[in-house]
């Protein structure tokens, strides 16, 4: 059977982009480009999986984005870095549109509710959505985060102003499966 092995050229703001990357993961900020990173534990096999969602990563082509997740990790954490089984790497367009990102807490916010839009939305932020010309996105790989991220602004702001959402896919779709 043939073996086909890629070869890639260094690209020229690897170090730069892992070395972000790594401090985002040593110590998350509140910055509006800043990735989000999503993490599965396999308690089977003590590894893990790993999605990071990052608009830097149009710059990576897809195929080395997973060697930056880990080159990342294992300059934060060599341990843990070592433990990773499968890290994925997406823009927010490409978590959206590739099915990674399935859930999203969305608000319910009327013209005539009494809420202060701008405390919702930095709250929003706070919790990792972003800016989208439609509007914030705030999106999870798994239900049992979105639904965290739903509890906690729903109990901050009223259960009335934020829903939990799922994109079916076309399987789902096919499926007849509903939210």
């Amino acid at each position: 059977m043939p073996v086909f092995r890629q070869e890639t050229a260094p690209q020229a703001n690897w170090a730069a982009l892992v070395s972000a990357l790594a401090m985002e993961l040593a110590s998350p900020s509140q910055e509006a480009e800043a990735p989000v990173v999503f993490e599965e534990e396999i308690p089977q096999n003590g590894t893990f999986r790993v999605l990071a969602v990052w608009d830097e990563f149009r710059s990576v082509p897809p195929e080395n984005r997973g060697r930056l997740i880990m080159d990342a990790y294992l300059q934060t954490d060599p341990g843990r870095g070592r433990r990773i089984s499968f890290p994925v790497g997406v823009t927010r367009a490409e978590g959206v549109r590739g099915g990674y990102l399935p859930y999203a807490v969305v608000t319910t916010i009327r013209a005539t509710d009494p809420v202060d839009r701008h405390e919702v939305r930095q709250a929003m932020r706070e919790s990792g959505a972003w800016e989208t010309p439609a509007g914030l996105q705030l999106r999870f790989p798994f239900k049992s985060l979105a639904e965290r991220a739903l509890e906690q602004l729903q109990a901050r702001f009223g259960a009335q102003y934020f829903a939990l959402a799922e994109d079916l896919g076309p399987v789902g779709k096919w499926l007849g499966k509903s939210a």
